[in-house]
């Protein structure tokens, strides 16, 4: 429970499968509860249960990998494979990965960034099923138009009324804005196509045209960054004959990770709450927000202490004890004392918890998903 569930990847993977939503709906109870012990606390929420054990999962293949690379079978196996994803490669580099099998890790990143197209874009963002999901999550999340609006006052108060988290609408709405941006096709700056894997999956789902592009960017960028390790590791000069400088090499590659999507949609959700955090001094606002969703779990935890007391975590707890009485009473018509009632409208419950507890990525579409018997 320290976790409150899966991440949102991990519970649309659940719920995608036979029966998944079932199971998600008989624990959806526990979680609920437990979330709003979570809400009144300064307590933080654990990694994703899922995530950690897929984490320890990687690290130990690239482990078993580093001491098996030098047997034919296996180099043999990784060259016709074009050896790892980058997301993957960089990950193996960054664990200190033994100087031979790094060198051949390396070697075979450098040959697979000279794809192109959709193969190139694969690549660079590694497995990703999750991305139309997520792309699909942001299609519908706008703010009220800032531009139509009246004093700011009026506007706040829009913004508080919407039926969901709003520090995950404008984190959502700024991830689409900047992904829209760039396959827009204006001349962009370069750090403007500098994505992280998973805004490349959202980018080649929502426009696969602007992420080949996008693609092709991060590729030369990252060649040139690898290719500089390598060198190094393989005990190149400087043009003033000294050594190059291994630890410069290495920093370079494993320290560029900026991500202009991450970047805008922290900016945009902090910026949001900060609204929020305002707004809650104002009494006719702060009425406002106790009658609207409010903020997450996740954001509401963000939060400075003072300001998680009074509305905004009472508002919370009030969402999540209603949501639990309906998990609650959808759980009672499915049992077999019970089988005689109709289902109603708590039968779909487990579907609102994921926007209660929260995150910009948590969420369920709302085509493709089966629903609890």
């Amino acid at each position: 429970m320290a976790s409150l569930g899966p991440c949102g990847r991990h519970l649309r993977r659940l719920v995608s499968t036979r029966g998944g939503g079932d199971v998600f709906a008989q624990t959806a109870v526990w979680l609920a509860r437990a979330a709003g012990r979570r809400a009144a606390s300064d307590e933080a929420l654990a990694p994703c249960p899922t995530c950690a054990r897929e984490s320890w999962a990687e690290d130990h293949a690239q482990d078993t990998l580093a001491s098996t690379s030098a047997r034919p079978a296996v180099a043999e196996r990784l060259a016709a494979r074009k050896g790892l994803c980058f997301p993957h490669l960089l990950s193996a580099l960054s664990r200190r990965t033994a100087r031979a099998p790094a060198l051949r890790l390396a070697e075979l990143g450098l040959q697979a960034l000279g794809a192109t197209g959709d193969e190139l874009v694969a690549r660079l963002r590694g497995r990703d099923e999750d991305a139309p999901a997520r792309a699909e999550l942001l299609r519908g999340a706008a703010l009220p138009d800032v531009r139509a609006r009246g004093p700011l006052r009026e506007w706040a108060a829009a913004v508080l009324a919407l039926d969901a988290c709003p520090c995950c609408v404008g984190e959502r709405e700024a991830v689409r804005g900047a992904l829209g941006w760039i396959a827009s096709g204006p001349e962009l700056e370069p750090f403007e196509l500098r994505l992280c894997p998973v805004h490349l999956g959202v980018l080649h789902a929502t426009d696969a045209g602007a992420a080949r592009k996008v693609a092709a960017g991060l590729a030369a960028e990252w060649s040139g960054a690898l290719g500089r390790w390598v060198s190094a590791m393989y005990g190149a000069r400087t043009p003033g004959g000294r050594p190059a400088d291994r630890g410069a090499a290495r920093s370079n590659l494993l320290g560029n990770r900026a991500c202009r999507a991450c970047d805008v949609g922290r900016e945009a959700g902090g910026r949001v709450a900060a609204l929020v955090e305002a707004a809650l001094r104002d009494r006719g606002l702060s009425e406002t927000y106790a009658r609207s969703h409010g903020l997450c779990l996740r954001h509401l935890l963000a939060l400075p202490a003072s300001a998680r007391q009074g509305v905004a975590g009472e508002t919370l707890g009030a969402r999540l004890s209603l949501l639990g009485w309906e998990l609650e009473e959808a759980q009672r018509k499915r049992s077999w004392f019970a089988r005689w009632e109709a289902a109603g409208p708590e039968a779909g419950a487990w579907k609102r918890l994921p926007g209660l507890l929260g995150g910009s990525d948590a969420g369920l579409p709302a085509a493709g998903l089966p629903s609890p018997r």
